[in-house]
């Protein structure tokens, strides 16, 4: 895409990724927030699987935690196995 929004956006990402190699040590920082808004913008360009998240929320140690376990086959109801 050669437009002036891509060319702002591309511009962003690299001072992104230098301020991450400066501050953070990371060669390759996480790129969350412009693939979020790339798929949803334009969900056919990526390929994947749906997969049931949850988060903790009851247990004081682990509370916050991410709970992801590669189980495909779920229910029609959030949160629940089949």
């Amino acid at each position: 895409m050669n437009t002036p929004f891509s060319a702002t956006m591309h511009k962003m990402l690299l001072a992104f990724a230098e301020a991450y190699k400066k501050y953070e040590n990371f060669d390759f920082p996480p790129l969350h927030d412009p693939t979020t808004v790339c798929y949803v913008i334009n969900p056919d360009l990526f390929q994947g699987q749906s997969y049931i998240l949850n988060c903790e929320h009851k247990c004081e140690i682990k509370k916050g935690k991410l709970l992801f376990q590669r189980r495909v086959e779920a229910t029609n109801h959030p949160g629940e196995w089949k």
